[in-house]
This record gives structure tokens, C-alpha cells and sequence, in this order.
């Protein structure tokens, strides 16, 4: 059996991995096709994604070796969790991650750019949420206990606090 040769193998065909939040997966492809033209589209099972562990649901897209991660929404300016999606097409190894709308509204992120801005901002929030935000609230919670006790005390009498008689 003789090896082939560069001109003789088959071309490999890159792929886009397609997250469909919109609900219209004919779209969802058409969409992604205009996006990413010349690659091949693989629709994400979306549920199957969400009920799994992070690990396998990373390995999902991975296993794809993707060269672009899309994913199409209702609406990007209300979408939830726009940060998350871009780490996921970065972390499946996607060069070139964009997310969109049907009304136009589109974010392309490249691998490296995505991983850079989101990560910041991961660890930002995780600062500000644990390092601020709940000791902040341990310590409000624990003023407010020691301020308890002194709610429960009766108030004083009225009649002493008004003038003294003539």
C-alpha cells in the first residue's frame, strides 16, 4: 500500500460548531453559512448541553475540532450569559467565535482576543463577588445581630420625656 500523497488526500473540511438559542435550526445553519462561508455546519444538541457536566459539555464542541463556535440568539443585547458562550468557543478550540441575531447584531471574537477580555472579566466578577460584595455582607449581617438586642428593648415611657411640670 503506497502513501498518499499531500495532492492525493482528501481536503479536510473545516467545521463550525452552531449553538441554535433562537429556536429555528433551519436558520440557525442558513445564519451560519453567511457568517462562516466555506465550512462545514454541526448543529449542538442544546439540552444536551445544558444537562451535563462542564467537562463533558466542553468535550462536546471539542471533539468537533472546530475552526469557528456560532451561536445564533433571539436577541444579543438580552442574551444572559454572552461571556460564558464566548469562553466555551474558545476553550473548544474554535479560532474565530461570533455571536448574533437575525436583526443584524453580531459579536466576533477571535480565540485569543475572547480568552483575553472574558477571563479578565471572569476574574473581575469572581473578585467582586467574593473578595467585596459577600465579606461586605458577613459583615452587615454581623453588625445587624449585634444591633438585634437593642431593637427588643422597650421604648421609653413617653410621659417622662415631656416637660416638667410648673
Amino acid at each position: 500500500m503506497k502513501p498518499l500523497r499531500t495532492s492525493e488526500a482528501t481536503p479536510h473540511k473545516q467545521v463550525t460548531a452552531l449553538l441554535d438559542l433562537a429556536g429555528d435550526p433551519e436558520r440557525a445553519a442558513e445564519w451560519a453559512r453567511r457568517m462562516v462561508p466555506h465550512n462545514l455546519v454541526h448543529t449542538l444538541d442544546k439540552a444536551g448541553l445544558k444537562w451535563r457536566s462542564k467537562r463533558r459539555m466542553l468535550a462536546c464542541p471539542r471533539s468537533l475540532s472546530p475552526d469557528a463556535f456560532a451561536v445564533l440568539t433571539a436577541d444579543v443585547a438580552t442574551q444572559s450569559g454572552i461571556g460564558g458562550l464566548i469562553l466555551l468557543g474558545a476553550l473548544s478550540g474554535a479560532r474565530v467565535i461570533v455571536i448574533g441575531d437575525h436583526s443584524g447584531k453580531v459579536i466576533r471574537r477571535s480565540r485569543v482576543v475572547g480568552l483575553i477580555l472574558e477571563a479578565t472579566r471572569f476574574t473581575l466578577e469572581l473578585f467582586a463577588g467574593y473578595g467585596v460584595i459577600l465579606p461586605l455582607s458577613v459583615l452587615a449581617t454581623f453588625i445587624l445581630g449585634l444591633l438585634l438586642p437593642l431593637s427588643l428593648l422597650p421604648p421609653k415611657d413617653a410621659s417622662r420625656l415631656s416637660s416638667k411640670p410648673a
